[in-house]
């Protein structure tokens, strides 16, 4: 994101004062800095009186600064994708919290644990403004509104109508003769930071002494403490996971009026996966609810697929019930589509030729597919799978030849499944939840449109 834009979403945010009722935009703001909250007996420690012309030169020279902040190169590849931050003293890491309204479910801020002897202490807090800056100018995301931005906190971000805002620096280690007009607006710029961008901390007065691959692993180790009980936290992705643009859907929704009546009656069991998939925002869990889906399909498809065998055969007029080369023929076919049959992969291309028989029936795809998907579809496969299977599950929706098609997709459903449903050490497909998302986010419109096409034609019950 430029420079430029950061400063515009931060002013904006900071100076709306009582947005969600009159949304005024101040140009200054009276500061005051307290222990405790003033109206229940706090002590007013400081005063100053900030603009938004002084704020733009501060930001200015700041977001100028925080451009040089370290970040820790992964160096041990056991050790996925952790995006860890040195400033100051401090070592944060990014990571992601459950959101929710009930307060009582979000996870809490404090320091976790001290080490006496090397004198370093762990700490869950909200990321520091410098991190958020250089998170900020490096990520892809540039059209937001002002007014409600992820990293804008609505709690900590209130001061009334005449533009008098109080913030509670009771619990920082302050020296108040050092507070300047400069310390004032670092403190009221980071206080509108949204809560739920927290970071896991490793502080020391001195890290010298750790080694970068040693910070890794103790806060790898620390999270997985933190989990252990029970406290829900995993590493963020990418910086857009970390500021909460990672589940954000991109589907516009039609307008209520136009939605169709429904004309058929759909399978229950059908209908609460497919609903359950729907409601999720993790690729994981709609991957595997489309995937069962499609695999309840598998008994019926394959007992139909035997029977048609069977009446092809012994309805054909030259059919001779006496010759028992004929009906060992039979018996051999019946045998050998049973054994094919053992193989999930199978049952699952007899299932997707069932639904769409004709080149016709693939049309679906091109019609719901951006040209992107469909080019993301034709050249590349996800990232956690051997790369030399490329050539055996990319699809080509355009192709006339109906198996060049079938092979394809469904390999590349099953294969993904596969990595989704076992995680073996040494195995080449294997899906890490963190470093993976984004790739397995990409696949669920594919195999998405496969269970929606099931369920709409494996009824043939209509509504009047």
């Amino acid at each position: 994101m430029e420079k430029e834009k950061i400063k515009e979403l931060i002013i904006s945010a900071v100076f709306s004062s009582n947005q969600f009722f009159n949304n005024k935009i101040l140009d200054q703001i009276d500061l005051k800095l307290v222990k405790g909250i003033t109206k229940y007996n706090g002590i007013v420690l400081k005063e100053f009186k900030v603009t938004k012309n002084e704020c733009l030169t501060y930001l200015d020279s700041f977001i100028s600064e925080t451009a040089h902040v370290k970040k820790l190169k992964t160096t041990d590849p056991s050790l996925k994708n952790p995006i860890i931050f040195k400033v100051g003293n401090n070592y944060e890491e990014l990571i992601n919290t459950v959101f929710s309204i009930n307060m009582a479910k979000m996870v809490p801020q404090g320091k976790i644990a001290t080490n006496t002897d090397k004198k370093y202490s762990y700490s869950l807090k909200t990321v520091s403004l410098e991190i958020l800056i250089e998170i900020l100018l490096n990520t892809k995301v540039e059209k937001m509104d002002p007014i409600s931005l992820p990293f804008v906190s609505s709690l900590n971000n209130f001061q009334n109508s005449e533009g008098i805002k109080e913030l509670d620096i009771s619990q920082l280690n302050l020296d108040l003769s050092q507070i300047n007009k400069k310390k004032a607006i670092y403190f009221l710029l980071e206080s509108m930071i949204n809560r739920n961008l927290m970071v896991l901390s490793l502080a020391s007065p001195n890290l010298d002494w750790m080694q970068d691959i040693e910070v890794q692993q103790r806060l790898s180790s620390m999270l997985f403490n933190l989990n252990f009980e029970n406290y829900k936290i995993r590493l963020s992705e990418n910086y857009e996971d970390f500021l909460r643009w990672r589940n954000n859907s991109s589907s516009v929704h039609k307008d209520l009026s136009e939605i169709s009546l429904p004309r058929k009656v759909y399978n229950d069991a059908l209908l609460h996966l497919y609903s359950a998939a729907n409601w999720s925002d993790d690729p994981f869990t709609q991957y595997i609810y489309y995937y069962q889906i499609i695999e309840r399909k598998f008994s019926q498809i394959h007992r139909k697929n035997l029977i048609e065998l069977l009446r092809r055969d012994v309805s054909r007029p030259d059919f001779e019930i006496n010759n028992e080369d004929e009906i060992y023929k039979i018996e051999e076919s019946i045998i050998k589509q049973s054994i094919d049959n053992r193989k999930e992969e199978n049952q699952l291309k007899d299932v997707i030729k069932n639904y769409f028989p004709s080149v016709n029936d693939f049309f679906i795809f091109k019609k719901k597919f951006t040209k992107d998907q469909l080019k993301y579809y034709l050249n590349n496969i996800p990232e956690f799978l051997d790369k030399n299977m490329k050539n055996k599950i990319v699809i080509d929706f355009t192709s006339e030849n109906l198996d060049k098609i079938y092979n394809p997709l469904a390999k590349r459903i099953y294969t993904i499944r596969t990595s989704l449903v076992h995680n073996k050490e040494g195995r080449a497909n294997n899906y890490d939840p963190t470093v993976d998302y984004s790739n397995l986010a990409k696949e669920v419109p594919l195999i998405r449109i496969l269970a929606e096409n099931i369920i709409l034609n494996s009824s043939d019950e209509y509504l009047s």
